[in-house]
């Protein structure tokens, strides 16, 4: 059902700091609970799901209250790992990249050398005679 597939994917962003069985738990009586109430007003909107459940963040904060605190900081401090570990990739990334620039003769192809000389060759006057 379209109405409802906008509403619950924002509820399941808004719930990435839940231990992934509690999410799932508690997506599945969230949506249940938004199709029963489809059913009984099949003309119900977005805005309507707002007005029964609430925003999509704050239906999803009061369904994270649900979780053990403990277990959500555990989940936390996962994902803060994993972005902390994608940024030092990235970083060293860069850092090997700027490395071969520089140990490569600083360029990063040979059409670069063109660019950087305002078009002109290096081979010859650039005159023709």
């Amino acid at each position: 059902m379209n109405r409802a597939e906008g509403y619950l994917r924002t509820v399941r962003r808004g719930l990435e700091d839940a231990p992934p069985e509690d999410r799932e738990r508690l997506m599945k009586r969230l949506t249940e609970a938004v199709f029963a109430y489809l059913e009984e007003d099949p003309e119900a909107g977005e805005p309507d799901l707002i007005k029964v459940f609430g925003t999509p963040e704050d239906c999803a904060a009061e369904l994270l209250e649900e979780c053990d605190p403990a277990r959500v900081a555990a989940v936390r401090r996962k994902r803060r790992a994993q972005l902390y570990a994608v940024i030092a990739v990235l970083v060293v990334l860069a850092v090997a990249a700027a490395a071969a620039l520089f140990l490569g003769g600083g360029t990063a192809a040979p059409w670069m050398d063109s660019f950087s000389h305002g078009g002109h060759s290096s081979h010859g006057s650039g005159h023709h005679g």
